[in-house]
């Protein structure tokens, strides 16, 4: 009875050593020094803007887990993109040779806030592909404990829940959107050249704006993937209502799209009302002479 009891309690110590030695290394190897290093300094140069992340934990089963991420917009004060959680998966075994091999990407309660000033000028207009400097303090290269690992991002699926987009204009020439949420799933498949990888998707939005007195609500859903995106949904503007689908597809040299409308009566004096451009004010008599 003793050795039938003997080697299940062995088997259960042994994994829970491995577990813990898997813990500590894995601790070691993606510290939370290491991962802003490796994560955050590059995406702040990439951006030219500063990002500031409450909490990064590491588990051998539950991936790099980053709570309340927020990248600031022009005005340090305001934030363009705050993530409640953000959750990187990872491959385990290139982690022995220390390499970071990143393979699914799951963002939870996005919310992006875009806006447009009264020149007209977007507040990502200055977001840009190349890298630029933003003003951090950075330790003397003797204080500096870890260096970062080679990182691959080899994305098999991107997963973005509850997102939420707002939109403000200035100018008046666009809807502000004052409320909406988004789900997105999205698989990957990528190949040395970025044109030449293939993916596949599923979007679905509600968004919620205001514009001229009227408050339209615009339901989409798209399922798209490298060559076409084929979506379908509805516009209501109080009791007008429009359905439509469509697709759009990318041709060698050019896009097509295909849309078809319908709608059980619509009142066209009213939506004329709505889309007609808004007056702009006529530009001063120059002084007689």
């Amino acid at each position: 009875m003793k050795k039938r009891l003997t080697l299940p309690l062995f088997l259960v110590a042994a994994l829970g050593l491995a577990y813990l030695l898997a813990t500590l290394t894995l601790n070691s190897l993606l510290s939370e020094e290491r991962l802003r290093l490796m994560l955050i300094e590059p995406a702040e140069a990439q951006l030219g803007r500063k990002i500031d992340v409450g909490s990064i934990d590491v588990s051998l089963l539950s991936g790099i887990n980053i709570g309340n991420l927020k990248i600031h917009g022009k005005n340090p004060s305001e934030d363009f993109l705050s993530i409640a959680a953000f959750r990187l998966d990872y491959k385990l075994l290139p982690l022995l040779h220390k390499q970071l091999v990143i393979t699914e990407l799951l963002v939870d309660q996005p919310s992006l806030s875009l806006s447009r000033d009264a020149s007209g000028a977007f507040n990502f207009a200055d977001l840009s592909l190349e890298t630029k400097k933003v003003e951090r303090e950075i330790p003397p290269p003797e204080e500096q404990t870890v260096e970062p690992l080679p990182l691959s991002l080899i994305f098999d699926k991107i997963t973005v829940s509850k997102a939420n987009l707002t939109f403000t204009d200035q100018t008046g020439e666009l809807p502000a959107i004052s409320n909406s949420q988004g789900d997105l799933n999205l698989s990957l498949a990528l190949a040395d050249k970025l044109s030449a990888s293939s993916f596949r998707g599923v979007l679905k939005l509600i968004v919620n704006a205001d514009y001229r007195d009227h408050k339209p609500v615009l339901i989409l859903n798209c399922d798209f993937d490298e060559k076409q995106a084929s979506f379908k949904g509805d516009l209501s503007v109080e009791f007008e209502k429009i359905f439509f689908n469509g697709l759009l597809r990318k041709l060698p040299d050019d896009l097509d799209l295909t849309l078809n409308l319908q709608s059980p009566a619509l009142d066209l004096d009213k939506l004329a009302t709505i889309i007609k451009p808004a007056n702009k004010k006529a530009a001063p008599a120059p002084p007689e002479a």
